[in-house]
């Protein structure tokens, strides 16, 4: 790797204008490899954010799922419950003609 890295600071010397540099400025002219960058964002920290932000998503789902099947229930309930009043009046209409 240290082949690398000294090619990267050779290359970028050559290309600089040929001006007398001071022990600083080579410092700062020094570009780093590419491994080093890679450090920086570790394969593991993505993992992470994409394993969560699918379980945020399923949760999402999870949720939305539960409460369509809570409103359904309740829509249910209150058909079964406007048929039942219907029977009844039906019934009872029915039984004040018989007599």
């Amino acid at each position: 790797m240290a082949n690398t890295c000294e090619t990267f600071t050779t290359t970028f010397e050559s290309t600089t204008p040929s001006s007398d540099p001071s022990p600083d400025d080579h410092q700062l002219s020094v570009i780093e490899s590419p491994k080093v960058y890679s450090k920086a964002v570790k394969p593991k920290d993505l993992i992470e954010k994409v394993i969560l932000s699918a379980s945020i998503e399923d949760n999402i789902a999870l949720g939305k799922q539960k409460q369509e099947g809570e409103q359904h229930e309740a829509r249910l309930e209150s058909i079964l419950k406007t048929l039942d009043e219907l029977k009844e009046d039906d019934w009872r209409h029915n039984t004040k003609r018989c007599f």
